[in-house]
């Protein structure tokens, strides 16, 4: 049991589980795996602006109006989507079919806004 203070229990204490005795080594300075990587796909801006309109175009859930009123600007895999769709939903699958297009590294929808068709619900007296 090694001097284990949990009688055997920890995975330490049975040969060819983690963490190894002694624990890990790191050298000094290590911070970690670098996260903010991002692999080149190879695809230019243009391809890419390309390839979300298609998913855009090709998605049943966004109304023909909206799809023609949605801008797409591409800058080294960030996409910038702007315009006004009347869909409230519209934004959302618009995001998402952007987000999941290849070589997107992220969307950005902050101009993207919704206009609404009018109040049905106003009071008449």
């Amino acid at each position: 049991m090694n001097g284990c203070r949990m009688m055997g229990r920890c995975p330490g204490c049975y040969p060819g589980f983690y963490p190894p005795p002694g624990g890990y080594f790191y050298p000094p300075g290590y911070v970690g795996p670098d996260l903010t990587y991002v692999a080149p796909t190879g695809l230019t801006d243009e391809e890419i602006a390309n390839i979300v309109r298609d998913n855009i175009n090709s998605d049943p859930s966004i109304p023909a109006s909206d799809k023609q009123s949605i801008k797409i600007d591409v800058s080294g895999g960030m996409v910038n989507l702007s315009g006004a769709v009347r869909d409230r939903r519209s934004k959302p699958l618009a995001f998402a079919d952007a987000f999941w297009s290849m070589g997107v590294i992220d969307v950005n929808t902050d101009d993207l806004k919704i206009e609404e068709l009018g109040k049905k619900n106003k009071r008449t007296k």
